[in-house]
């Protein structure tokens, strides 16, 4: 069985037409997938839990941007750990500045490849699964034959 089964990732874009090529690419890939068109799906979604890993697009149109959203995630204890990716067409100054203060770790720029993606959320989470593995395995040392 794939380990990216067990791993779900949040879309969060505002753009239906992203958020259906990227829900098809990572469940292609093998990735369970969540979808949100707005913050406060995003919001609501991440908040009940199961959520591995979030790509975020910076330009949303609700009343507060990606950047916005991903600040308030990383200061609530029930989403602060979750890894978000920055999915932005300006990766100016501004930018850069406003992605590091709000704690978030990753960045693609687009036009970006898929492939690049899911690289990066196999990094990210393979990262997870490997210490989790090795988790397991000194567990069972551990125990009285």
């Amino acid at each position: 069985m794939n380990w990216r089964s067990h791993k779900t990732i949040l879309v969060v874009d505002d753009e239906l037409n992203v958020v259906l090529a990227l829900q098809k690419r990572l469940g292609e890939a093998g990735y369970r997938v969540e979808i949100a068109t707005s913050e406060t799906d995003a919001f609501r979604r991440a908040r009940m839990g199961g959520i591995d890993a979030i790509t975020l697009d910076v330009g949303l149109r609700d009343e507060i941007d990606g950047l916005d959203v991903a600040s308030i995630l990383k200061r609530d204890p029930e989403t602060a750990t979750i890894p978000i990716i920055f999915i932005t067409g300006r990766a100016d100054a501004e930018f850069e500045a406003r992605y590091r203060a709000c704690g978030a770790s990753y960045f693609l720029s687009k036009p970006y490849d898929h492939a690049v993606l899911i690289r990066m959320l196999d990094g990210i989470l393979g990262h997870d699964e490997v210490a989790e593995m090795q988790r397991l395995s000194q567990a069972k040392r551990r125990q009285p034959v």
